[in-house]
């Protein structure tokens, strides 16, 4: 008799270890499929890049002396302002700005209390500031220097506490790879002096 009710409580509780699995299983793809259907919230929206003039990039907790700056000269090419005014990487430039024109991702947090958690502080952060003609104010972007997986970048507005998980690679645009890389003017300068038409040389 001992045999059988021990031998019935055993399978309820396989019932029960079983129902909670299922329960657990069906909790969690709920949980993706709500990450899925969640609108991306938008940090920057539909900003025209022709009309970006200067890109400010100042690196985390630096004194103004350390930003890089990227402006348009009067021929509409891209410089890094210096006293020599190294010519820029059309192609570096306008990645960054293609990321940046429609920075969209997934919400990640939304109060002051986590931003340290992402490194997002404003003094943890690289802000990265769009101006067009008359230092007009496009747009001013925080990212941590903390990589998340692939290609994704926690990012916020600076005027905002609101952190989003974005697919833009920022930090590969900046030519940062690790977390302790520093930005380094050569990922935008165009280093070549001359080029040559290879069919007549």
């Amino acid at each position: 008799m001992k045999l059988k009710k021990l031998l019935a409580l055993t399978a309820v509780l396989i019932v029960i270890l079983i129902a909670s699995f299922v329960k657990k299983a069906n909790d969690e793809k709920d949980t993706v499929k709500q990450r899925q259907t969640q609108p991306l919230a938008a940090i920057t929206q539909d900003i025209a890049t022709a009309f970006v003039t200067k890109i400010v990039i100042t690196p985390a907790g630096a004194d103004k002396a350390s930003k890089l700056i990227l402006s348009k000269d009067a021929s509409g090419d891209w410089v890094i302002e210096s006293r020599y005014n190294t010519k820029a990487r059309k192609w570096a430039v306008d990645n960054l700005l293609g990321n940046m024109a429609n920075l969209k991702g997934e919400p990640a947090g939304e109060s002051k209390e986590v931003l340290n958690d992402f490194s997002i502080l404003d003094d943890q952060g690289i802000h990265l500031e769009l101006k067009g003609s008359g230092e007009k104010a496009l747009a001013h972007v925080v990212v941590s220097p903390l990589r998340t997986r692939g290609t994704k970048n926690f990012v916020r507005s600076a005027d905002s506490h609101k952190v989003v998980m974005t697919e833009s690679d920022l930090l590969s645009n900046l030519g940062l790879y690790t977390k302790d890389a520093k930005i380094d003017y050569k990922t935008f300068a165009e280093l070549r002096i001359a080029r040559f038409d290879t069919a007549k040389v």
